[in-house]
């Protein structure tokens, strides 16, 4: 990837767009594309995708970690999102903004959590 943070994020679409042409199947174009944000520019990633009547799917998710990392994905994949959560991918796509926390607090991933188990599965993945 190009230096400095416009260069870099010129490269990823670039090199996204080389990966989503339509020639591969599904499942290997997102395993690319999240293999290509993460750990370049993120610790964990998921890819979601929208029906036109509003259903969230999740396609994928990657987890740079140095152990367990196929368990978090494995996780995250079967996680579903709280769609009145205050903060998260649901508020965002209401919200049509993006969300950039200073910090991530027990208080606010307790917010999200639907249960204690994920409650734990979000506090394993160290989100800052």
């Amino acid at each position: 990837m190009s230096t400095g943070p416009e260069g870099n994020r010129f490269a990823l679409l670039a090199a996204a767009g080389e990966i989503a042409d339509g020639t591969l199947l599904v499942e290997s174009t997102v395993a690319q594309l999240l293999g290509m944000v993460v750990p370049a520019f993120a610790d964990i990633a998921t890819l979601d995708s929208i029906s036109p009547d509003g259903e969230l799917r999740r396609l994928g998710s990657r987890v740079d970690a140095p152990r367990g990392r196929d368990e978090l994905e494995a996780a995250l994949l079967r996680r579903r999102p709280l769609p009145d959560a205050p903060v998260g991918l649901p508020r965002a796509i209401v919200s049509a903004e993006s969300q950039l926390l200073p910090s991530v607090t027990d208080e606010q991933l307790r917010m999200i959590a639907s249960s204690d188990e994920d409650f734990e599965l979000l506090r394993a993945l160290e989100l800052r």
